[in-house]
């Protein structure tokens, strides 16, 4: 998974001033030159090797202008072996390598590409039993802040209705003392009619999607929680 910086930084510009020309490798560039800022990083829960890259991944520039510089500023773990490839810059395309990428480790990049604050970019790749290789934009600190607070404001709402429905469901089977396998079977057995029967079982599937439901809607709350944010750039 990447992230894109929202803050980006405008090298040169030579709007606004007719005498002013802006070269790079010898080649003239009429638009402005900027910045920013890339995290990249393994968001799964497997580590993914070289030899598990089914197609190159790479992040290219929305616009097709292209990437005048790339250097990478951060690794979580120097054993990464992180690497770019700049070999298709003129095209606006970044190869991006690596030896492994554990759970959680990555790089951050700072990319200088021909073209303004509105250029976008996109990732491609295949990776074996990985998403694919996606890009977001980070929101500004203050927007990121809030989505953060409602993430926690959501996550203390769901787990509230979720341990007050576990309660309600043991005092539910003890009540009805279907607690454990014996206690439905000993309820199963009491009832001697085929409704009787029906009943207890189809409450027990009920008590059952409950909890399995609780606890899978608290489980991904908390996996988005995570994964969303980048080590380096949340």
């Amino acid at each position: 998974m990447a992230q894109v910086h929202p803050s980006r930084t405008i090298l040169v510009s030579s709007e606004g001033a007719q005498d002013l020309s802006i070269y790079a490798n010898e080649k003239l560039i009429k638009g402005p030159v900027t910045s920013a800022q890339i995290s990249i990083w393994n968001a799964g829960t497997k580590p993914i090797k070289a030899e598990d890259i089914l197609e190159k991944i790479q992040i290219k520039n929305s616009m097709n202008t292209p990437l005048l510089s790339v250097r990478i500023l951060k690794t979580t773990r120097a054993v990464s072996k992180f690497k770019t490839d700049m070999s298709e810059a003129s095209l606006g395309v970044l190869g991006i390598g690596f030896q492994i990428l554990e759970k959680g480790d990555g790089a951050l990049i700072q990319l200088t590409y021909e073209g303004g604050e509105k250029v976008t970019f996109t990732g491609s790749g295949v990776i074996v039993g990985q998403n694919a290789f996606e890009i977001t934009s980070l929101k500004n600190a203050k927007d990121s802040s809030q989505q953060q607070t409602n993430y926690n404001s959501w996550a203390r709402k769901i787990g509230g209705v979720a341990f007050v429905t576990f309660l309600a469901t043991i005092i539910f089977l003890l009540s009805w003392g279907l607690l454990g396998p014996e206690g439905i079977r000993k309820e199963f057995i009491k009832h001697n009619s085929v409704l009787g029967k029906i009943i207890v079982l189809v409450q027990a599937i009920i008590i059952t999607a409950i909890l399995l439901t609780a606890g899978y809607f608290i489980y991904n709350i908390f996996q988005e929680i995570i994964k969303n944010y980048s080590p380096f750039l949340a």
